[in-house]
C-alpha cells in the first residue's frame, strides 16, 4: 500500500514527517510526502506513481519526480522554472510520461529536495527517522537512505510547485510565524 501525507506541525517538518510515518502500519508500506504547494497533472496520477513503485528495484530507498522550481538540480527542469501557463505544465507532463513513462533514474549526486518523495516504512526506521527542524531534513533523510539504499528519480513524472513563483524563490516569508 501507498501513503500520501502532505506534513506540517508548527513549524517542524522533521516532527510532523515522524508523526505521519507513525501512522502507517506495515513496514513494506510505501509513505509518500508531498509539499502542500505540489500540484498533480496527471487525471491518474496514482496509477502512475502506484506503477513506479511497483516496478522499482528491491534495492530502492527513496523516489522522486522532476518538477520546475526546486533547490537541487537534478529534480528541476530548468526551462520550466518561470512558466506560470499550467497548461504549458500539463503539456511537459504528458511529454515526459510519453518519453520515459515509470522508468528511474539512478541518482548519484548527493542532493535531492523532498517536495515529493517516497520510501518504505522499513527505511525510515532503519536510519532512525527525521531529524526535527524545517530545513534540510528531507536532505538529511536522504543522505542517510543513500547510504545503505539506492535513490531513484522517476523522469516520467512531473509535477508542479508553485515554490514561491509569486513572492520569488528567496522569500522566508512562509518561514516567519505572526
Amino acid at each position: 500500500m501507498i501513503y500520501y501525507f502532505t506534513p506540517y506541525i508548527n513549524g517542524n517538518l522533521g516532527q510532523a514527517y515522524n508523526h505521519y510515518c507513525n501512522l502507517v502500519p506495515n513496514d513494506d508500506d510505501w509513505i509518500t510526502m508531498m509539499d502542500g504547494d505540489v500540484m498533480q497533472l496527471h487525471t491518474n496520477w496514482a496509477e502512475i506513481w502506484e506503477n513506479i513503485i511497483n516496478n522499482s528495484p528491491k534495492t530502492t530507498g527513496i523516489v522522486t519526480c522532476q518538477t520546475n522550481r526546486i533547490g537541487c538540480w537534478t529534480q528541476r527542469l530548468d526551462y520550466a522554472t518561470n512558466i506560470v501557463d499550467i497548461l504549458e505544465h500539463k503539456k511537459i507532463a504528458l511529454e515526459l510520461y510519453d518519453k520515459y513513462n515509470i522508468n528511474l533514474t539512478n541518482i548519484t549526486h548527493k542532493c535531492m529536495s523532498g517536495f515529493y518523495f517516497s520510501f518504505k516504512k522499513s527505511l525510515w526506521k532503519s536510519v532512525d527517522g527525521f531529524s526535527d527542524g524545517i530545513l534540510d531534513v528531507d536532505q538529511d533523510f536522504f543522505l542517510k537512505a543513500s547510504a545503505i539504499s539506492e535513490c531513484y528519480l522517476a523522469k516520467g513524472f512531473y509535477v508542479l510547485h508553485y515554490y514561491r513563483l509569486y513572492e520569488g524563490k528567496n522569500s522566508i516569508s512562509h518561514l516567519i510565524k505572526d
